[in-house]
């Protein structure tokens, strides 16, 4: 009876064993092994923000992405979900020149408000961030790359009455564009 019940533990184990290397084998996985990387993205994120020129904030996290090496002039080539505080995003939007300094704090007045975050009809971010809505502002501004294309970057994020609220989901997207002249 002892070698019986042996056997069928041994048995058991062997087939957890089986069965986990099979799911890791067929798992569909995340692009490029980047558990940020949706479905669909065939390029690698720090790739992307290195031709743009526009780093990550440094308190981002719950980071998502997707990113198409064909989007067509003016379709999202990279869309980026995440969540910051206020006191970093307008430290990054001055620093990286998407917002001019006067405009910092009166971007209510400055930029489009109100449900601005990615609607329906734009590409999935997986991950389950919101979109944003009012009051959110819409910050759309021309952003050369350093290699010298036109690109649009959009970003989007929420307020509170006046400013960019304490702890704000953002969506930084990057528009395709020309090469400069």
């Amino acid at each position: 009876m002892r070698k019986l019940l042996s056997a069928g533990a041994a048995l058991a184990v062997a087939g957890l064993i089986a069965g986990g290397a099979w799911y890791v084998l067929t798992r569909p996985g995340h692009p490029f092994d980047d558990a940020r990387a949706c479905p669909g993205t065939d390029l690698r994120l720090a790739d992307e923000l290195a031709l743009t020129g526009l780093p990550l904030p440094r308190d981002a996290h719950d980071v998502h992405y997707l990113a198409h090496a064909s989007a067509p002039t003016g379709s999202a080539k990279l869309v980026v979900g995440f969540r910051s505080t206020g006191p970093v995003m307008r430290t990054w939007l001055l620093a990286n020149h998407l917002v001019p300094a006067p405009d910092i704090d009166t971007l209510r007045d400055s930029y489009p408000v109100g449900d601005v975050g990615p609607g329906a009809d734009s590409p999935g971010v997986c991950g389950g961030l919101p979109p944003i809505t009012a009051p959110g502002v819409d910050i759309l501004t021309p952003h050369p790359s350093p290699e010298g294309t036109q690109q649009t970057v959009e970003v989007t994020l929420q307020m509170d009455a006046q400013n960019i609220r304490p702890t704000t989901e953002v969506f930084l997207t990057v528009l395709a564009g020309r090469q400069g002249a």
